[in-house]
Formats: C-alpha cells, structure tokens, sequence
C-alpha cells in the first residue's frame, strides 16, 4: 500500500492488518470448501456401497449423511468410526 493509503485508513486497519484479514478470510473459505469436498466424496463412496457392505462398517443407509457429518473426537484421527 502507498503512504496516501496507509494515511486514510484508521491505524488497527492498516495495509498489514488489512492484508492479514483478508488472508485468513480467504483462508477459512477455501478450508470450509475442501472440508465441505471431502464430506460428499464420503457420502457418494458410502452410497454406492451395497447394504451388505454398509451394515459390515456398521451404518446405515438412511445414516450415512449424518455420520459423515459428525465431528472427529479430539485425539483420535476419526472420532471412533473408520471414515
């Protein structure tokens, strides 16, 4: 940013400030978008699974949305389930 633009902006939104801001926004978003990616990866996997196969890994049909969408336990690598 030029000294004129660092000028006119309030001190706490200053050209690093501002550029950091931004930064971690755009990070978030592209975090959400690839978590939200892997999710319907999953759950296209687990639907063209057959009911054999899904009662084998203990789900569902009418399950799989919901245990994709559950949260990993903290300290475990999948929350107790195997995806």
């Amino acid at each position: 940013m030029s000294g004129l633009s660092r000028a006119i902006l309030p001190r706490e939104l200053g050209g690093d400030a501002v550029h950091r801001r931004i930064a971690d926004a755009l990070r978030r978003r592209w975090l959400a978008y690839i978590d939200w990616r892997v999710r319907r990866l999953a759950i296209q996997r687990l639907s063209d699974m057959s009911d054999r196969e899904l009662k084998d890994i203990g789900v569902s049909r009418s399950r799989i949305e919901f245990e994709v969408g559950r949260k990993a336990e903290p300290g475990s690598l999948s929350g107790g389930r195997i995806f």
